[in-house]
């Protein structure tokens, strides 16, 4: 098969803050995208697709429309770089056990 059959889409994420976070697809890919995002912005409030790597490999991308005030006051930046650092040096824990 040839890669145009497949939704082919790749998320990559910010590695730090203000570096631009990229979304990168095929037509098929990027138009199910786009179907998902008005899915998640319709009343239903989520789209899943199935999508692909370019090495075939099949994921589900997951969309949520979230508009409450205290969920974005919980949620994890998205920097990449940041968070792997906390985990190689174990932070995460680390931190939980602070809060208990």
């Amino acid at each position: 098969m040839d890669r145009n059959d497949y939704p082919l889409v790749h998320i990559y994420p910010q590695t730090g803050p203000r570096q631009a976070a990229r979304i990168i697809g095929n037509t098929e890919g990027l138009l199910l995208l786009v179907n998902t995002l008005v899915a998640a912005i319709s009343s239903s409030g989520e789209g899943v697709a199935e999508v692909f790597c370019v090495d075939a490999e099949d994921y589900e991308l997951l969309v949520i429309r979230d508009d409450s005030e205290t969920a974005w006051e919980t949620l994890n930046l998205p920097y990449v770089k940041e968070y792997l650092s906390e985990v190689a040096l174990g932070l995460p824990h680390a931190i939980a056990q602070l809060h208990d």
